[in-house]
Protein backbone atom coordinates (compact mmCIF):
# COMPACT_ATOMS: atom_id res chain seq x y z
CA UNK A 1 0.00 0.00 0.00
CA UNK A 2 1.62 3.88 -0.37
CA UNK A 3 3.42 4.92 2.08
CA UNK A 4 3.20 2.27 4.53
CA UNK A 5 4.09 -1.76 4.22
CA UNK A 6 1.22 -3.86 3.48
CA UNK A 7 -0.83 -6.33 5.98
CA UNK A 8 -0.41 -9.64 4.36
CA UNK A 9 -3.45 -12.14 5.21
CA UNK A 10 -2.05 -15.26 6.82
CA UNK A 11 -1.85 -18.63 4.81
CA UNK A 12 -4.94 -20.81 4.83
CA UNK A 13 -5.77 -22.93 7.98
CA UNK A 14 -6.75 -26.47 6.50
CA UNK A 15 -7.64 -28.21 9.55
CA UNK A 16 -11.42 -26.95 8.57
CA UNK A 17 -11.29 -25.96 5.26
CA UNK A 18 -15.37 -25.75 4.87
CA UNK A 19 -14.91 -22.73 6.78
CA UNK A 20 -11.84 -21.38 6.65
CA UNK A 21 -11.54 -21.29 3.13
CA UNK A 22 -14.48 -18.82 2.78
CA UNK A 23 -12.69 -16.21 5.46
CA UNK A 24 -9.20 -16.68 3.50
CA UNK A 25 -10.50 -15.89 0.39
CA UNK A 26 -12.25 -12.62 1.54
CA UNK A 27 -9.77 -11.62 3.21
CA UNK A 28 -7.42 -12.00 -0.26
CA UNK A 29 -10.13 -10.18 -1.95
CA UNK A 30 -9.66 -7.10 0.19
CA UNK A 31 -5.89 -7.17 0.35
CA UNK A 32 -6.51 -7.68 -3.86
CA UNK A 33 -8.36 -4.36 -4.26
CA UNK A 34 -6.71 -2.39 -1.59
CA UNK A 35 -3.43 -2.96 -3.27
CA UNK A 36 -4.34 -2.32 -6.52
CA UNK A 37 -3.63 -5.61 -7.38
CA UNK A 38 -6.19 -6.55 -9.49
CA UNK A 39 -5.36 -4.84 -12.96
CA UNK A 40 -2.29 -6.72 -12.99
CA UNK A 41 -2.02 -9.90 -15.48
CA UNK A 42 -3.51 -13.33 -14.33
CA UNK A 43 0.01 -14.71 -14.03
CA UNK A 44 0.72 -12.02 -11.62
CA UNK A 45 -2.28 -12.45 -9.91
CA UNK A 46 -2.05 -16.17 -9.32
CA UNK A 47 1.30 -15.63 -8.55
CA UNK A 48 0.07 -13.57 -6.10
CA UNK A 49 -2.09 -16.09 -4.71
CA UNK A 50 0.29 -18.91 -4.65
CA UNK A 51 2.80 -16.66 -2.18
CA UNK A 52 -0.24 -15.86 0.41
CA UNK A 53 -2.35 -19.05 0.20
CA UNK A 54 1.40 -20.32 2.18
CA UNK A 55 2.64 -24.14 1.96
CA UNK A 56 -0.42 -26.25 2.58
CA UNK A 57 -2.55 -23.83 -0.23
CA UNK A 58 0.11 -24.73 -2.44
CA UNK A 59 -0.22 -28.28 -2.22
CA UNK A 60 -3.94 -28.01 -3.12
CA UNK A 61 -3.34 -26.16 -6.09
CA UNK A 62 -0.75 -28.59 -6.92
CA UNK A 63 -3.54 -31.21 -6.95
CA UNK A 64 -5.84 -28.97 -8.87
CA UNK A 65 -3.72 -28.06 -11.50
CA UNK A 66 -0.92 -30.84 -11.94
CA UNK A 67 2.06 -29.51 -13.27
CA UNK A 68 6.24 -29.83 -13.19
CA UNK A 69 6.92 -26.75 -11.55
CA UNK A 70 7.87 -24.85 -14.45
CA UNK A 71 6.13 -21.19 -15.20
CA UNK A 72 4.12 -22.37 -18.10
CA UNK A 73 2.40 -25.79 -16.12
CA UNK A 74 2.13 -23.87 -13.28
CA UNK A 75 0.33 -20.69 -14.56
CA UNK A 76 -1.04 -22.32 -17.84
CA UNK A 77 0.01 -21.36 -21.39
CA UNK A 78 1.74 -24.09 -22.36
CA UNK A 79 0.46 -27.60 -23.12
CA UNK A 80 2.05 -29.25 -19.66
CA UNK A 81 -0.78 -26.99 -17.70
CA UNK A 82 -3.32 -28.72 -18.81
CA UNK A 83 -5.78 -26.23 -19.49
CA UNK A 84 -5.13 -25.12 -22.84
CA UNK A 85 -7.68 -24.50 -25.78
CA UNK A 86 -6.85 -24.98 -29.57
CA UNK A 87 -10.03 -23.26 -31.34
CA UNK A 88 -9.66 -20.75 -34.61
CA UNK A 89 -9.58 -17.47 -34.28
CA UNK A 90 -12.74 -15.87 -35.89
CA UNK A 91 -16.64 -16.50 -35.87
CA UNK A 92 -18.00 -18.05 -33.21
CA UNK A 93 -15.32 -19.61 -31.88
CA UNK A 94 -13.55 -16.29 -31.23
CA UNK A 95 -16.32 -15.09 -29.12
CA UNK A 96 -16.48 -18.31 -27.15
CA UNK A 97 -12.83 -17.57 -26.08
CA UNK A 98 -14.04 -13.07 -26.04
CA UNK A 99 -12.92 -12.42 -28.80
CA UNK A 100 -13.85 -9.44 -30.98
CA UNK A 101 -13.05 -8.42 -34.44
CA UNK A 102 -10.73 -11.69 -34.90
CA UNK A 103 -8.71 -10.54 -32.00
CA UNK A 104 -8.25 -12.40 -29.24
CA UNK A 105 -9.65 -11.59 -25.93
CA UNK A 106 -7.36 -10.84 -22.74
CA UNK A 107 -5.86 -13.68 -21.41
CA UNK A 108 -6.06 -15.30 -24.79
CA UNK A 109 -2.53 -16.11 -26.22
CA UNK A 110 -2.20 -16.54 -30.26
CA UNK A 111 0.03 -19.29 -31.21
CA UNK A 112 0.96 -20.53 -34.44
CA UNK A 113 -1.14 -22.37 -36.92
CA UNK A 114 -3.98 -20.14 -36.50
CA UNK A 115 -4.64 -21.23 -32.96
CA UNK A 116 -5.31 -19.86 -29.37
CA UNK A 117 -3.93 -21.30 -25.98
CA UNK A 118 -6.55 -19.84 -23.22
CA UNK A 119 -4.39 -18.97 -20.00
CA UNK A 120 -5.58 -19.68 -16.83
CA UNK A 121 -7.04 -17.41 -14.53
CA UNK A 122 -7.37 -16.30 -11.05
CA UNK A 123 -11.07 -16.65 -11.24
CA UNK A 124 -11.25 -20.37 -12.55
CA UNK A 125 -8.37 -20.99 -9.69
CA UNK A 126 -10.66 -19.87 -6.87
CA UNK A 127 -13.67 -21.80 -8.47
CA UNK A 128 -11.39 -24.77 -8.42
CA UNK A 129 -10.64 -24.18 -4.76
CA UNK A 130 -13.96 -23.57 -3.84
CA UNK A 131 -15.45 -26.89 -5.41
CA UNK A 132 -12.53 -28.45 -3.46
CA UNK A 133 -13.02 -26.87 -0.31
CA UNK A 134 -16.67 -26.71 -0.05
CA UNK A 135 -17.83 -30.12 -0.48
CA UNK A 136 -21.93 -30.47 -0.21
CA UNK A 137 -23.27 -29.86 2.97
CA UNK A 138 -25.28 -31.64 5.39
CA UNK A 139 -28.12 -28.63 5.57
CA UNK A 140 -29.75 -31.43 8.59
CA UNK A 141 -26.65 -31.06 10.72
CA UNK A 142 -25.61 -27.10 10.32
CA UNK A 143 -29.41 -26.71 10.60
CA UNK A 144 -29.30 -28.80 14.11
CA UNK A 145 -25.87 -26.68 15.01
CA UNK A 146 -28.10 -23.32 14.46
CA UNK A 147 -31.03 -24.67 16.78
CA UNK A 148 -28.61 -25.52 19.55
CA UNK A 149 -27.29 -21.87 19.48
CA UNK A 150 -27.90 -20.19 22.65
CA UNK A 151 -27.06 -17.02 24.45
CA UNK A 152 -25.15 -17.31 27.25
CA UNK A 153 -24.48 -16.10 30.60
CA UNK A 154 -24.09 -12.06 30.95
CA UNK A 155 -23.23 -12.69 26.80
CA UNK A 156 -23.53 -9.50 24.99
CA UNK A 157 -26.92 -9.43 22.48
CA UNK A 158 -24.43 -8.30 19.52
CA UNK A 159 -22.48 -11.63 20.25
CA UNK A 160 -25.22 -13.90 20.26
CA UNK A 161 -26.55 -12.18 17.18
CA UNK A 162 -23.31 -12.62 15.08
CA UNK A 163 -22.78 -16.49 16.00
CA UNK A 164 -26.40 -16.89 14.89
CA UNK A 165 -25.95 -15.00 11.81
CA UNK A 166 -22.98 -16.86 11.38
CA UNK A 167 -24.02 -20.05 11.00
CA UNK A 168 -27.08 -19.02 9.25
CA UNK A 169 -25.27 -19.07 5.80
CA UNK A 170 -24.36 -22.73 6.02
CA UNK A 171 -28.17 -23.51 6.54
CA UNK A 172 -29.26 -22.34 3.40
CA UNK A 173 -32.68 -21.75 4.60
CA UNK A 174 -34.46 -21.79 1.16
CA UNK A 175 -37.78 -22.90 -0.51
CA UNK A 176 -36.69 -25.32 -3.16
CA UNK A 177 -39.80 -24.26 -5.35
CA UNK A 178 -39.12 -21.30 -5.65
CA UNK A 179 -35.74 -20.23 -4.12
CA UNK A 180 -37.42 -17.69 -1.70
CA UNK A 181 -35.53 -17.36 1.69
CA UNK A 182 -37.12 -17.72 5.02
CA UNK A 183 -33.84 -17.25 6.56
CA UNK A 184 -34.96 -13.85 8.96
CA UNK A 185 -38.55 -15.98 10.21
CA UNK A 186 -35.55 -18.61 11.36
CA UNK A 187 -33.41 -15.95 13.00
CA UNK A 188 -36.15 -14.34 14.44
CA UNK A 189 -37.35 -17.35 16.12
CA UNK A 190 -34.05 -18.44 17.10
CA UNK A 191 -33.36 -15.54 19.10
CA UNK A 192 -36.26 -15.27 20.75
CA UNK A 193 -36.06 -19.05 21.87
CA UNK A 194 -32.27 -18.68 22.42
CA UNK A 195 -32.58 -15.16 24.49
CA UNK A 196 -31.36 -15.10 27.97
CA UNK A 197 -33.63 -13.17 29.88
CA UNK A 198 -37.07 -14.77 30.45
CA UNK A 199 -38.86 -11.31 31.22
CA UNK A 200 -37.34 -10.26 28.21
CA UNK A 201 -38.50 -13.60 26.37
CA UNK A 202 -42.07 -13.04 27.15
CA UNK A 203 -42.15 -9.68 26.17
CA UNK A 204 -40.44 -10.68 22.52
CA UNK A 205 -43.74 -13.39 22.58
CA UNK A 206 -46.51 -10.98 23.10
CA UNK A 207 -45.04 -8.85 20.15
CA UNK A 208 -47.55 -10.04 17.60
CA UNK A 209 -45.49 -11.62 15.35
CA UNK A 210 -42.89 -8.81 14.75
CA UNK A 211 -40.15 -8.20 12.40
CA UNK A 212 -36.90 -9.73 12.33
CA UNK A 213 -35.68 -5.54 12.62
CA UNK A 214 -38.03 -4.56 15.10
CA UNK A 215 -36.99 -7.73 17.26
CA UNK A 216 -33.26 -7.23 17.09
CA UNK A 217 -34.11 -3.50 18.06
CA UNK A 218 -36.25 -4.19 21.35
CA UNK A 219 -33.28 -6.73 21.99
CA UNK A 220 -30.84 -4.12 22.38
CA UNK A 221 -33.11 -1.34 23.85
CA UNK A 222 -33.47 -3.79 26.55
CA UNK A 223 -30.29 -4.36 27.62
CA UNK A 224 -29.19 -1.11 27.25
CA UNK A 225 -31.93 -0.32 29.62
CA UNK A 226 -30.98 -3.45 32.32
CA UNK A 227 -27.12 -2.28 32.15
CA UNK A 228 -28.38 1.61 33.36
CA UNK A 229 -30.67 0.07 36.00
CA UNK A 230 -27.84 -2.21 37.31
CA UNK A 231 -25.53 1.51 37.33
CA UNK A 232 -28.36 3.23 39.68
CA UNK A 233 -28.61 -0.14 42.00
CA UNK A 234 -24.98 -0.43 43.01
CA UNK A 235 -25.20 3.90 43.35
CA UNK A 236 -28.32 3.31 45.71
CA UNK A 237 -26.93 0.45 47.54
CA UNK A 238 -23.39 2.07 48.26
CA UNK A 239 -25.60 5.47 49.51
CA UNK A 240 -27.57 2.97 51.58
CA UNK A 241 -24.18 1.73 52.76
CA UNK A 242 -22.88 4.82 53.97
CA UNK A 243 -25.67 5.78 55.97
CA UNK A 244 -25.71 2.43 57.77
CA UNK A 245 -21.91 3.20 58.11
CA UNK A 246 -22.77 6.68 60.32
CA UNK A 247 -25.77 4.55 62.23
CA UNK A 248 -23.45 1.94 63.19
CA UNK A 249 -20.84 4.69 64.31
CA UNK A 250 -23.39 6.57 66.74
CA UNK A 251 -24.41 3.48 68.08
CA UNK A 252 -20.92 2.57 68.95
CA UNK A 253 -20.70 5.47 71.03
CA UNK A 254 -23.75 4.79 72.70
CA UNK A 255 -22.41 1.60 73.57
CA UNK A 256 -19.02 3.06 74.97
CA UNK A 257 -20.64 5.13 78.01
CA UNK A 258 -18.73 4.14 80.98
CA UNK A 259 -19.69 4.48 84.78
CA UNK A 260 -18.61 7.52 86.36
CA UNK A 261 -18.35 5.40 89.81
CA UNK A 262 -15.37 2.96 88.48
CA UNK A 263 -14.80 3.84 84.97
CA UNK A 264 -15.75 0.03 83.15
CA UNK A 265 -18.29 0.48 80.70
CA UNK A 266 -21.70 0.72 81.66
CA UNK A 267 -25.21 -0.97 81.25
CA UNK A 268 -28.38 -1.82 82.69
CA UNK A 269 -26.97 -4.42 84.89
CA UNK A 270 -23.57 -2.40 85.82
CA UNK A 271 -25.65 -1.34 88.68
CA UNK A 272 -25.55 -4.33 91.11
CA UNK A 273 -22.28 -5.76 89.94
CA UNK A 274 -20.30 -2.41 90.24
CA UNK A 275 -16.76 -2.91 91.59
CA UNK A 276 -17.18 0.15 93.27
CA UNK A 277 -20.15 -0.29 95.27
CA UNK A 278 -18.03 -0.93 98.81
CA UNK A 279 -15.29 0.73 98.43
CA UNK A 280 -14.41 3.61 100.15
CA UNK A 281 -13.58 6.96 98.65
CA UNK A 282 -9.87 8.12 100.53
CA UNK A 283 -10.79 11.76 99.38
CA UNK A 284 -14.32 12.29 100.30
CA UNK A 285 -15.00 9.47 102.92
CA UNK A 286 -18.09 8.27 100.97
CA UNK A 287 -18.80 4.53 99.97
CA UNK A 288 -19.26 3.83 96.49
CA UNK A 289 -16.76 5.12 93.92
CA UNK A 290 -12.69 5.08 93.60
CA UNK A 291 -10.94 8.23 94.76
CA UNK A 292 -10.13 8.43 90.83
CA UNK A 293 -14.29 9.04 89.83
CA UNK A 294 -14.39 11.41 93.20
CA UNK A 295 -16.30 14.62 92.11
CA UNK A 296 -18.02 16.22 95.50
CA UNK A 297 -14.59 17.64 96.00
CA UNK A 298 -14.37 18.94 92.65
CA UNK A 299 -18.17 20.28 93.01
CA UNK A 300 -17.62 21.62 96.55
CA UNK A 301 -14.59 23.89 94.71
CA UNK A 302 -17.09 25.36 92.28
CA UNK A 303 -19.95 26.07 94.30
CA UNK A 304 -19.42 25.98 97.52
CA UNK A 305 -21.56 23.90 99.13
CA UNK A 306 -20.43 21.10 101.31
CA UNK A 307 -19.76 18.03 100.60
CA UNK A 308 -22.03 16.29 103.14
CA UNK A 309 -25.42 15.34 102.15
CA UNK A 310 -26.14 17.72 99.63
CA UNK A 311 -27.70 17.08 96.21
CA UNK A 312 -26.00 17.92 92.81
CA UNK A 313 -26.66 16.64 88.93
CA UNK A 314 -24.06 14.18 87.53
CA UNK A 315 -23.01 13.87 84.46
CA UNK A 316 -21.80 10.22 83.14
CA UNK A 317 -19.52 10.36 80.66
CA UNK A 318 -18.72 8.68 77.32
CA UNK A 319 -16.00 8.05 75.18
CA UNK A 320 -17.20 9.47 72.27
CA UNK A 321 -17.72 12.62 73.98
CA UNK A 322 -20.80 13.17 74.30
CA UNK A 323 -22.76 14.18 77.80
CA UNK A 324 -25.49 12.76 79.38
CA UNK A 325 -27.34 14.11 82.16
CA UNK A 326 -28.92 12.32 84.95
CA UNK A 327 -29.76 12.49 88.71
CA UNK A 328 -27.64 11.39 91.40
CA UNK A 329 -29.00 10.49 94.86
CA UNK A 330 -26.95 10.29 98.18
CA UNK A 331 -28.98 7.59 100.51
CA UNK A 332 -28.21 7.23 104.01
CA UNK A 333 -25.83 4.20 103.50
CA UNK A 334 -23.60 6.71 101.18
CA UNK A 335 -24.11 4.75 98.18
CA UNK A 336 -22.91 7.70 95.27
CA UNK A 337 -23.57 5.78 91.78
CA UNK A 338 -25.95 6.37 89.32
CA UNK A 339 -29.94 5.52 89.68
CA UNK A 340 -30.44 3.41 86.88
CA UNK A 341 -33.44 1.12 86.15
CA UNK A 342 -32.21 -2.50 85.83
CA UNK A 343 -32.29 -3.54 82.23
CA UNK A 344 -31.21 -6.59 80.89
Amino acid sequence: MAGGVDRLPQSLDCTNLSKEWPRWKQKFNIYMIANNKTGETERNKIATFLWLVGEHGVEIYNTLFPNNGDVESMFGGGAAGGNVVNQPVGGAAAAAVGGVNNQPAAGVVPVAGGGAVQQRTLAQVIDAFDAYCLPRKNLAVEAFKFNLIVQKEKQPFAEFETALRTQLAYCEFECEACQTSYADRMLRDRIILGIQDKKLQLKLLDGKNEPLVNIIKMCKVYEAAAENKQLLERKEVHNVTDKSTNGESEVAALKTLTCYNCGQPFNGRHRRYCPAIDVVCDGCGRRGHFKRYCRTTKHDSKSGVQSGGSKGSGTMRSSGGSKYDTKQTTSNTNVHMVNWADAE
